[in-house]
Formats: C-alpha cells, sequence, structure tokens
C-alpha cells in the first residue's frame, strides 16, 4: 500500500467519525416533545376525543408540499398538505365523513377562528387543502380552494388544534 492510499484512507476515517460526531451532536441538541399532553406552544392533535400529538410548526418542511395559487391576491399558498399532517400522528383509517376541526388563533389580533371539513374534502387533493407555514417558521394557516377557506379573510391562522371526530 503506497503512502498517498494511507494517508486518503486515514483521512476518510476522520471525516466519517467528524460527520458521524456532528450528527449526534445535532440529535442531541433536538428538544424532544412528549406526546403523553398536550405542551404549551405547540399544535395539539386529538382524534375521537384523545389527545394525540404535540406537532411543533417547525417540523412541517420535511413534508411534500402542495400548492396553489389564491384567487383573491394571486399569491402562491404553499405548504404540507393536511391529510399528510393528521396521518402522520393517527395510524387508523379515517372515514371519509368524519369531521375535521382545526382551530386557529391569530396573534395579531387574538381572535378565534375554526373549520370544519369532512375528511373526504381534506384528502381530496383537487381541494388544497395545505398548512401554510409563516416565514418565521413557528406558525402555520390552513389555505383551500374550497368554497368556504379560499380568501384571506377564511384562512385559519395560527393553528393551535386539530380534532378528528365522528359526525
Amino acid at each position: 500500500m503506497s503512502q498517498k492510499v494511507r494517508i486518503a484512507f486515514v483521512v476518510s476515517v476522520i471525516a466519517a467519525i467528524a460527520v458521524s460526531l456532528g450528527i449526534q451532536g445535532w440529535r442531541q441538541s433536538q428538544v424532544v416533545v412528549s406526546n403523553e399532553s398536550p405542551v404549551e406552544g405547540r399544535i395539539h392533535i386529538y382524534y375521537h376525543g384523545s389527545f394525540v400529538a404535540n406537532l411543533n410548526p417547525a417540523d412541517l418542511p420535511d413534508l411534500e408540499p402542495g400548492s396553489f395559487k389564491d384567487l383573491e391576491e394571486n399569491k402562491t399558498q404553499e405548504g404540507p398538505w393536511l391529510k399528510d399532517i393528521v396521518t402522520l400522528y393517527i395510524d387508523r383509517t379515517i372515514k371519509d365523513s368524519e369531521l375535521v376541526t382545526v382551530r386557529g388563533l391569530r396573534s395579531t389580533t387574538a381572535e378565534e377562528k375554526e373549520i370544519i371539513l369532512t375528511w373526504a374534502q381534506v384528502a381530496d387533493g383537487n381541494n388544497y387543502v395545505i398548512c401554510d407555514v409563516a416565514g418565521s417558521g413557528d406558525s402555520i394557516k390552513l389555505v383551500s380552494t374550497l368554497p368556504e377557506l379560499d380568501t384571506r379573510d377564511e384562512f385559519v391562522q395560527g393553528i393551535i388544534r386539530i380534532d378528528i371526530d365522528e359526525p
């Protein structure tokens, strides 16, 4: 084995160790939030009245995004599909008739808002029921092309809770 090959091998091993340690340090720095009970500042997900999960809005960009241009301002609304967020935490089959209630709290006015959709509406990709992540990454709003959710006045901003229940 030549000197160059030995040096390349040693450098490769050192680089692999450095990457491994970096990943381990990053994982340890992540705050683990329990899903045993609701935690302030998270989006709470409930299924048939039982608490299921605390969702951190910063985790949403990892999901496949959907997008559309709203008719009101011709602005692109983009973010993960609500159906994908729900199915991350609920591993049961959700019936088309089940109701999905999304509650939000607008931070600037403290105005609460909610919308109730059927799972069939949420799951239909033609409705573009998506969660647009705020530029700061700390809150999301529910937007859609559905008539009851297609204008800025109807968007549910600052989502704080998602409930899935029987009709």
